[in-house]
C-alpha cells in the first residue's frame, strides 16, 4: 500500500485515521494504534474506526521534542 507523504502540515488533514498518524511519524500502523489506544495520542471512536485531531497529533510531537531539548 502506498504510504502518504506532506510536505508541510497545512497539507495534513483536521481529522486523522491511524494510518494517516502512521504515515505522519513515520512508523508502521501497529506502532500507530499502540499509541492510540495506550492513550499516548488523544483519540476517539466513531463508527467503529479510530479518529485523531491534528492539534492533538501536533501537541503529540511537541511534547516529544520537548524530552530530547
Amino acid at each position: 500500500m502506498k504510504r502518504l507523504h506532506y510536505a508541510d502540515w497545512n497539507e495534513v488533514r483536521i481529522t486523522l485515521t491511524v494510518k494517516d498518524i502512521a504515515d505522519v511519524l513515520n512508523v508502521c500502523d501497529t506502532v500507530a494504534l499502540n499509541l492510540v489506544r495506550s492513550g499516548e495520542i488523544p483519540a476517539k471512536k466513531v463508527a467503529g474506526q479510530w479518529r485523531i485531531l491534528k492539534s492533538d497529533l501536533m501537541a503529540y510531537l511537541g511534547a516529544k521534542e520537548n524530552l530530547y531539548a
